[in-house]
């Protein structure tokens, strides 16, 4: 197996599988590519930028941890809203039970303080969910 590494293909290349390399293909060590493979595996990123390529500690720039809390709270939103649903519908149809209104009053809270994270902020504190049926 010859394994090459490229900065332009961000990535390892068996020449058995790939015949034709980029030109910035450079050739890695057994060991180095097997070192890389196991600092993979572990957690860490492989940086391409530098030759031969190396493994770093993967650091979450402060838009990726944004985006990440972003994704969060919108996920506990729609799970909110569907669960809120069906209970809002029993209430608007005079047909709910007092576990229904019970769960609905929890669920709008809930969605009301996950609207209320602050996101901007690292590590946010997401409330707890309430317990009710799907």
């Amino acid at each position: 197996m010859s394994i090459f590494s490229s900065k332009s293909s961000r990535g390892f290349l068996d020449s058995e599988i790939t015949p034709v390399l980029p030109d910035d293909a450079i050739g890695l060590s057994d060991d180095v590519y097997w070192s890389l493979q196991r600092a993979q595996a572990s957690g860490k990123v492989i940086d391409f930028d530098v030759e031969p390529p190396v493994a770093r500690d993967f650091v979450a720039s402060s838009e990726q941890i944004l985006a990440g809390a972003v994704a969060i709270r919108d996920g506990l939103l729609r799970d909110a809203a569907s669960r809120i649903a069906p209970l809002q519908h029993a209430v608007d149809l005079g047909i709910e039970t007092q576990k229904e209104v019970a769960l609905l009053r929890l669920w709008k809270q809930f969605s009301v303080d996950v609207n209320r994270v602050d996101v901007s902020r690292p590590n946010p504190t997401w409330p707890p969910s309430p317990v009710g049926p799907v």
